[in-house]
């Protein structure tokens, strides 16, 4: 992950897609890489937030998404976006766009995400952005957290 690209993550529920996001993360901050992780539904609601209270603050978060080394987005677009939300995705990826390293994990196919996209165009250009250039990688495997907890003790 130390050039420019976008790499996907893709499996189901459970097969450790963001165990594997956060140890990525964590190797790259081990390497002084600035990196963030984040859940994409908190991307959206800090920036929605900060939006409506403080223009600054959205500006510097949003400057601070397209440009870190490394940004996680983990759980990318398993719930509806409106169009704003939309607009800010497509903005902090074309701000990244080969220029820094981008990691997205979903539970979702690519083709998917159109679903929840509110806007036609919107979703062509988030979609153009993200998965036509990208690296991608299949996981597949039991529930960790099925198989993680039959271990534990009961309750």
């Amino acid at each position: 992950m130390g050039r420019a690209e976008v790499v996907l993550l893709i499996s189901k529920t459970g097969c450790g897609k963001s165990f594997l996001c956060q140890a990525l993360g964590n190797a790259a901050c081990s390497k002084l890489i600035p990196t963030r992780y984040l859940r994409l539904a908190d991307v959206f609601d800090r920036l929605n937030r900060s939006r409506a209270f403080d223009a600054a603050s959205y500006y510097s978060f949003m400057d601070d998404l397209k440009s870190v080394q490394l940004l996680i987005l983990d759980d990318f677009l398993t719930t509806p976006i409106a169009t704003q939300n939309a607009v800010d995705l497509f903005e902090i990826l074309e701000g990244r766009n080969e220029k820094v390293a981008t990691l997205i994990s979903s539970q979702l196919e690519p083709h998917e995400w159109y679903l929840w996209i509110e806007g036609g165009s919107m979703a062509d250009s988030i979609l153009g952005r993200v998965a036509s250039a990208a690296r991608r990688y299949d996981l597949d495997g039991p529930d960790m957290r099925r198989y993680f907890a039959k271990d534990m003790p009961e309750l």
